[in-house]
C-alpha cells in the first residue's frame, strides 16, 4: 500500500463555519463586482472558495440570498 501525500496548507480544510461563510461572502463580491448579479456563477464562487455549490446554497439559500 502507498503511504498517503500529506496535505498543503493549501488544502487543509478547516471546521470554522464563520470564516468559511467570511471567505464565500468576499469571494462572492468580487464575482458581483466584475459579473453583475446575472453573470457571477455559483460554480465559480464554490471552485475559488474551494468549497461547494451545496455549502453556498446551504448559508445563503440562493444567489440572491448571497447577492444581499
Amino acid at each position: 500500500m502507498a503511504p498517503k501525500a500529506a496535505k498543503s496548507e493549501t488544502q487543509v480544510r478547516t471546521q470554522d463555519p464563520e470564516g468559511t461563510r467570511q471567505n464565500i461572502i468576499e469571494v462572492a463580491s468580487e464575482e458581483f463586482a466584475l459579473n453583475g448579479l446575472s453573470g457571477a456563477r455559483i460554480d465559480e464562487i464554490a471552485a475559488r472558495t474551494r468549497s461547494s455549490k451545496r455549502m453556498i446554497y446551504y448559508y445563503f439559500g440562493d444567489k440572491e440570498g448571497l447577492y444581499l
